[in-house]
């Protein structure tokens, strides 16, 4: 998308953005399937917690840190350009 915009090729510039963000549509989707929790159905927020308790193994939910860490990384594997 950059290079597109630098390039003056604001037609390529806009492909690659609505291409990214089909992407990250579909994964924030199937990452609301597989964890449900940490988003909010409209009439109540999630739980959220900071960073740092995960660090001390604490789970979220019933799920761990390291499942997270797992998805994470499928994700930027998935994404890595």
């Amino acid at each position: 998308m950059v290079d597109g915009v630098e390039a003056g090729n604001f037609d390529t510039a806009e492909h690659t953005m609505r291409t990214h963000l089909r992407a990250v549509f579909d994964d924030v989707e199937r990452i609301k399937a597989k964890s449900p929790q940490l988003f909010s159905n409209g009439s109540e927020r999630p739980t959220r917690k900071v960073v740092s308790s995960w660090e001390r193994g604490d789970a979220v939910n019933g799920e761990y840190p390291d499942q997270l860490r797992k998805d994470i990384a499928e994700f930027v594997s998935q994404h890595a350009r």
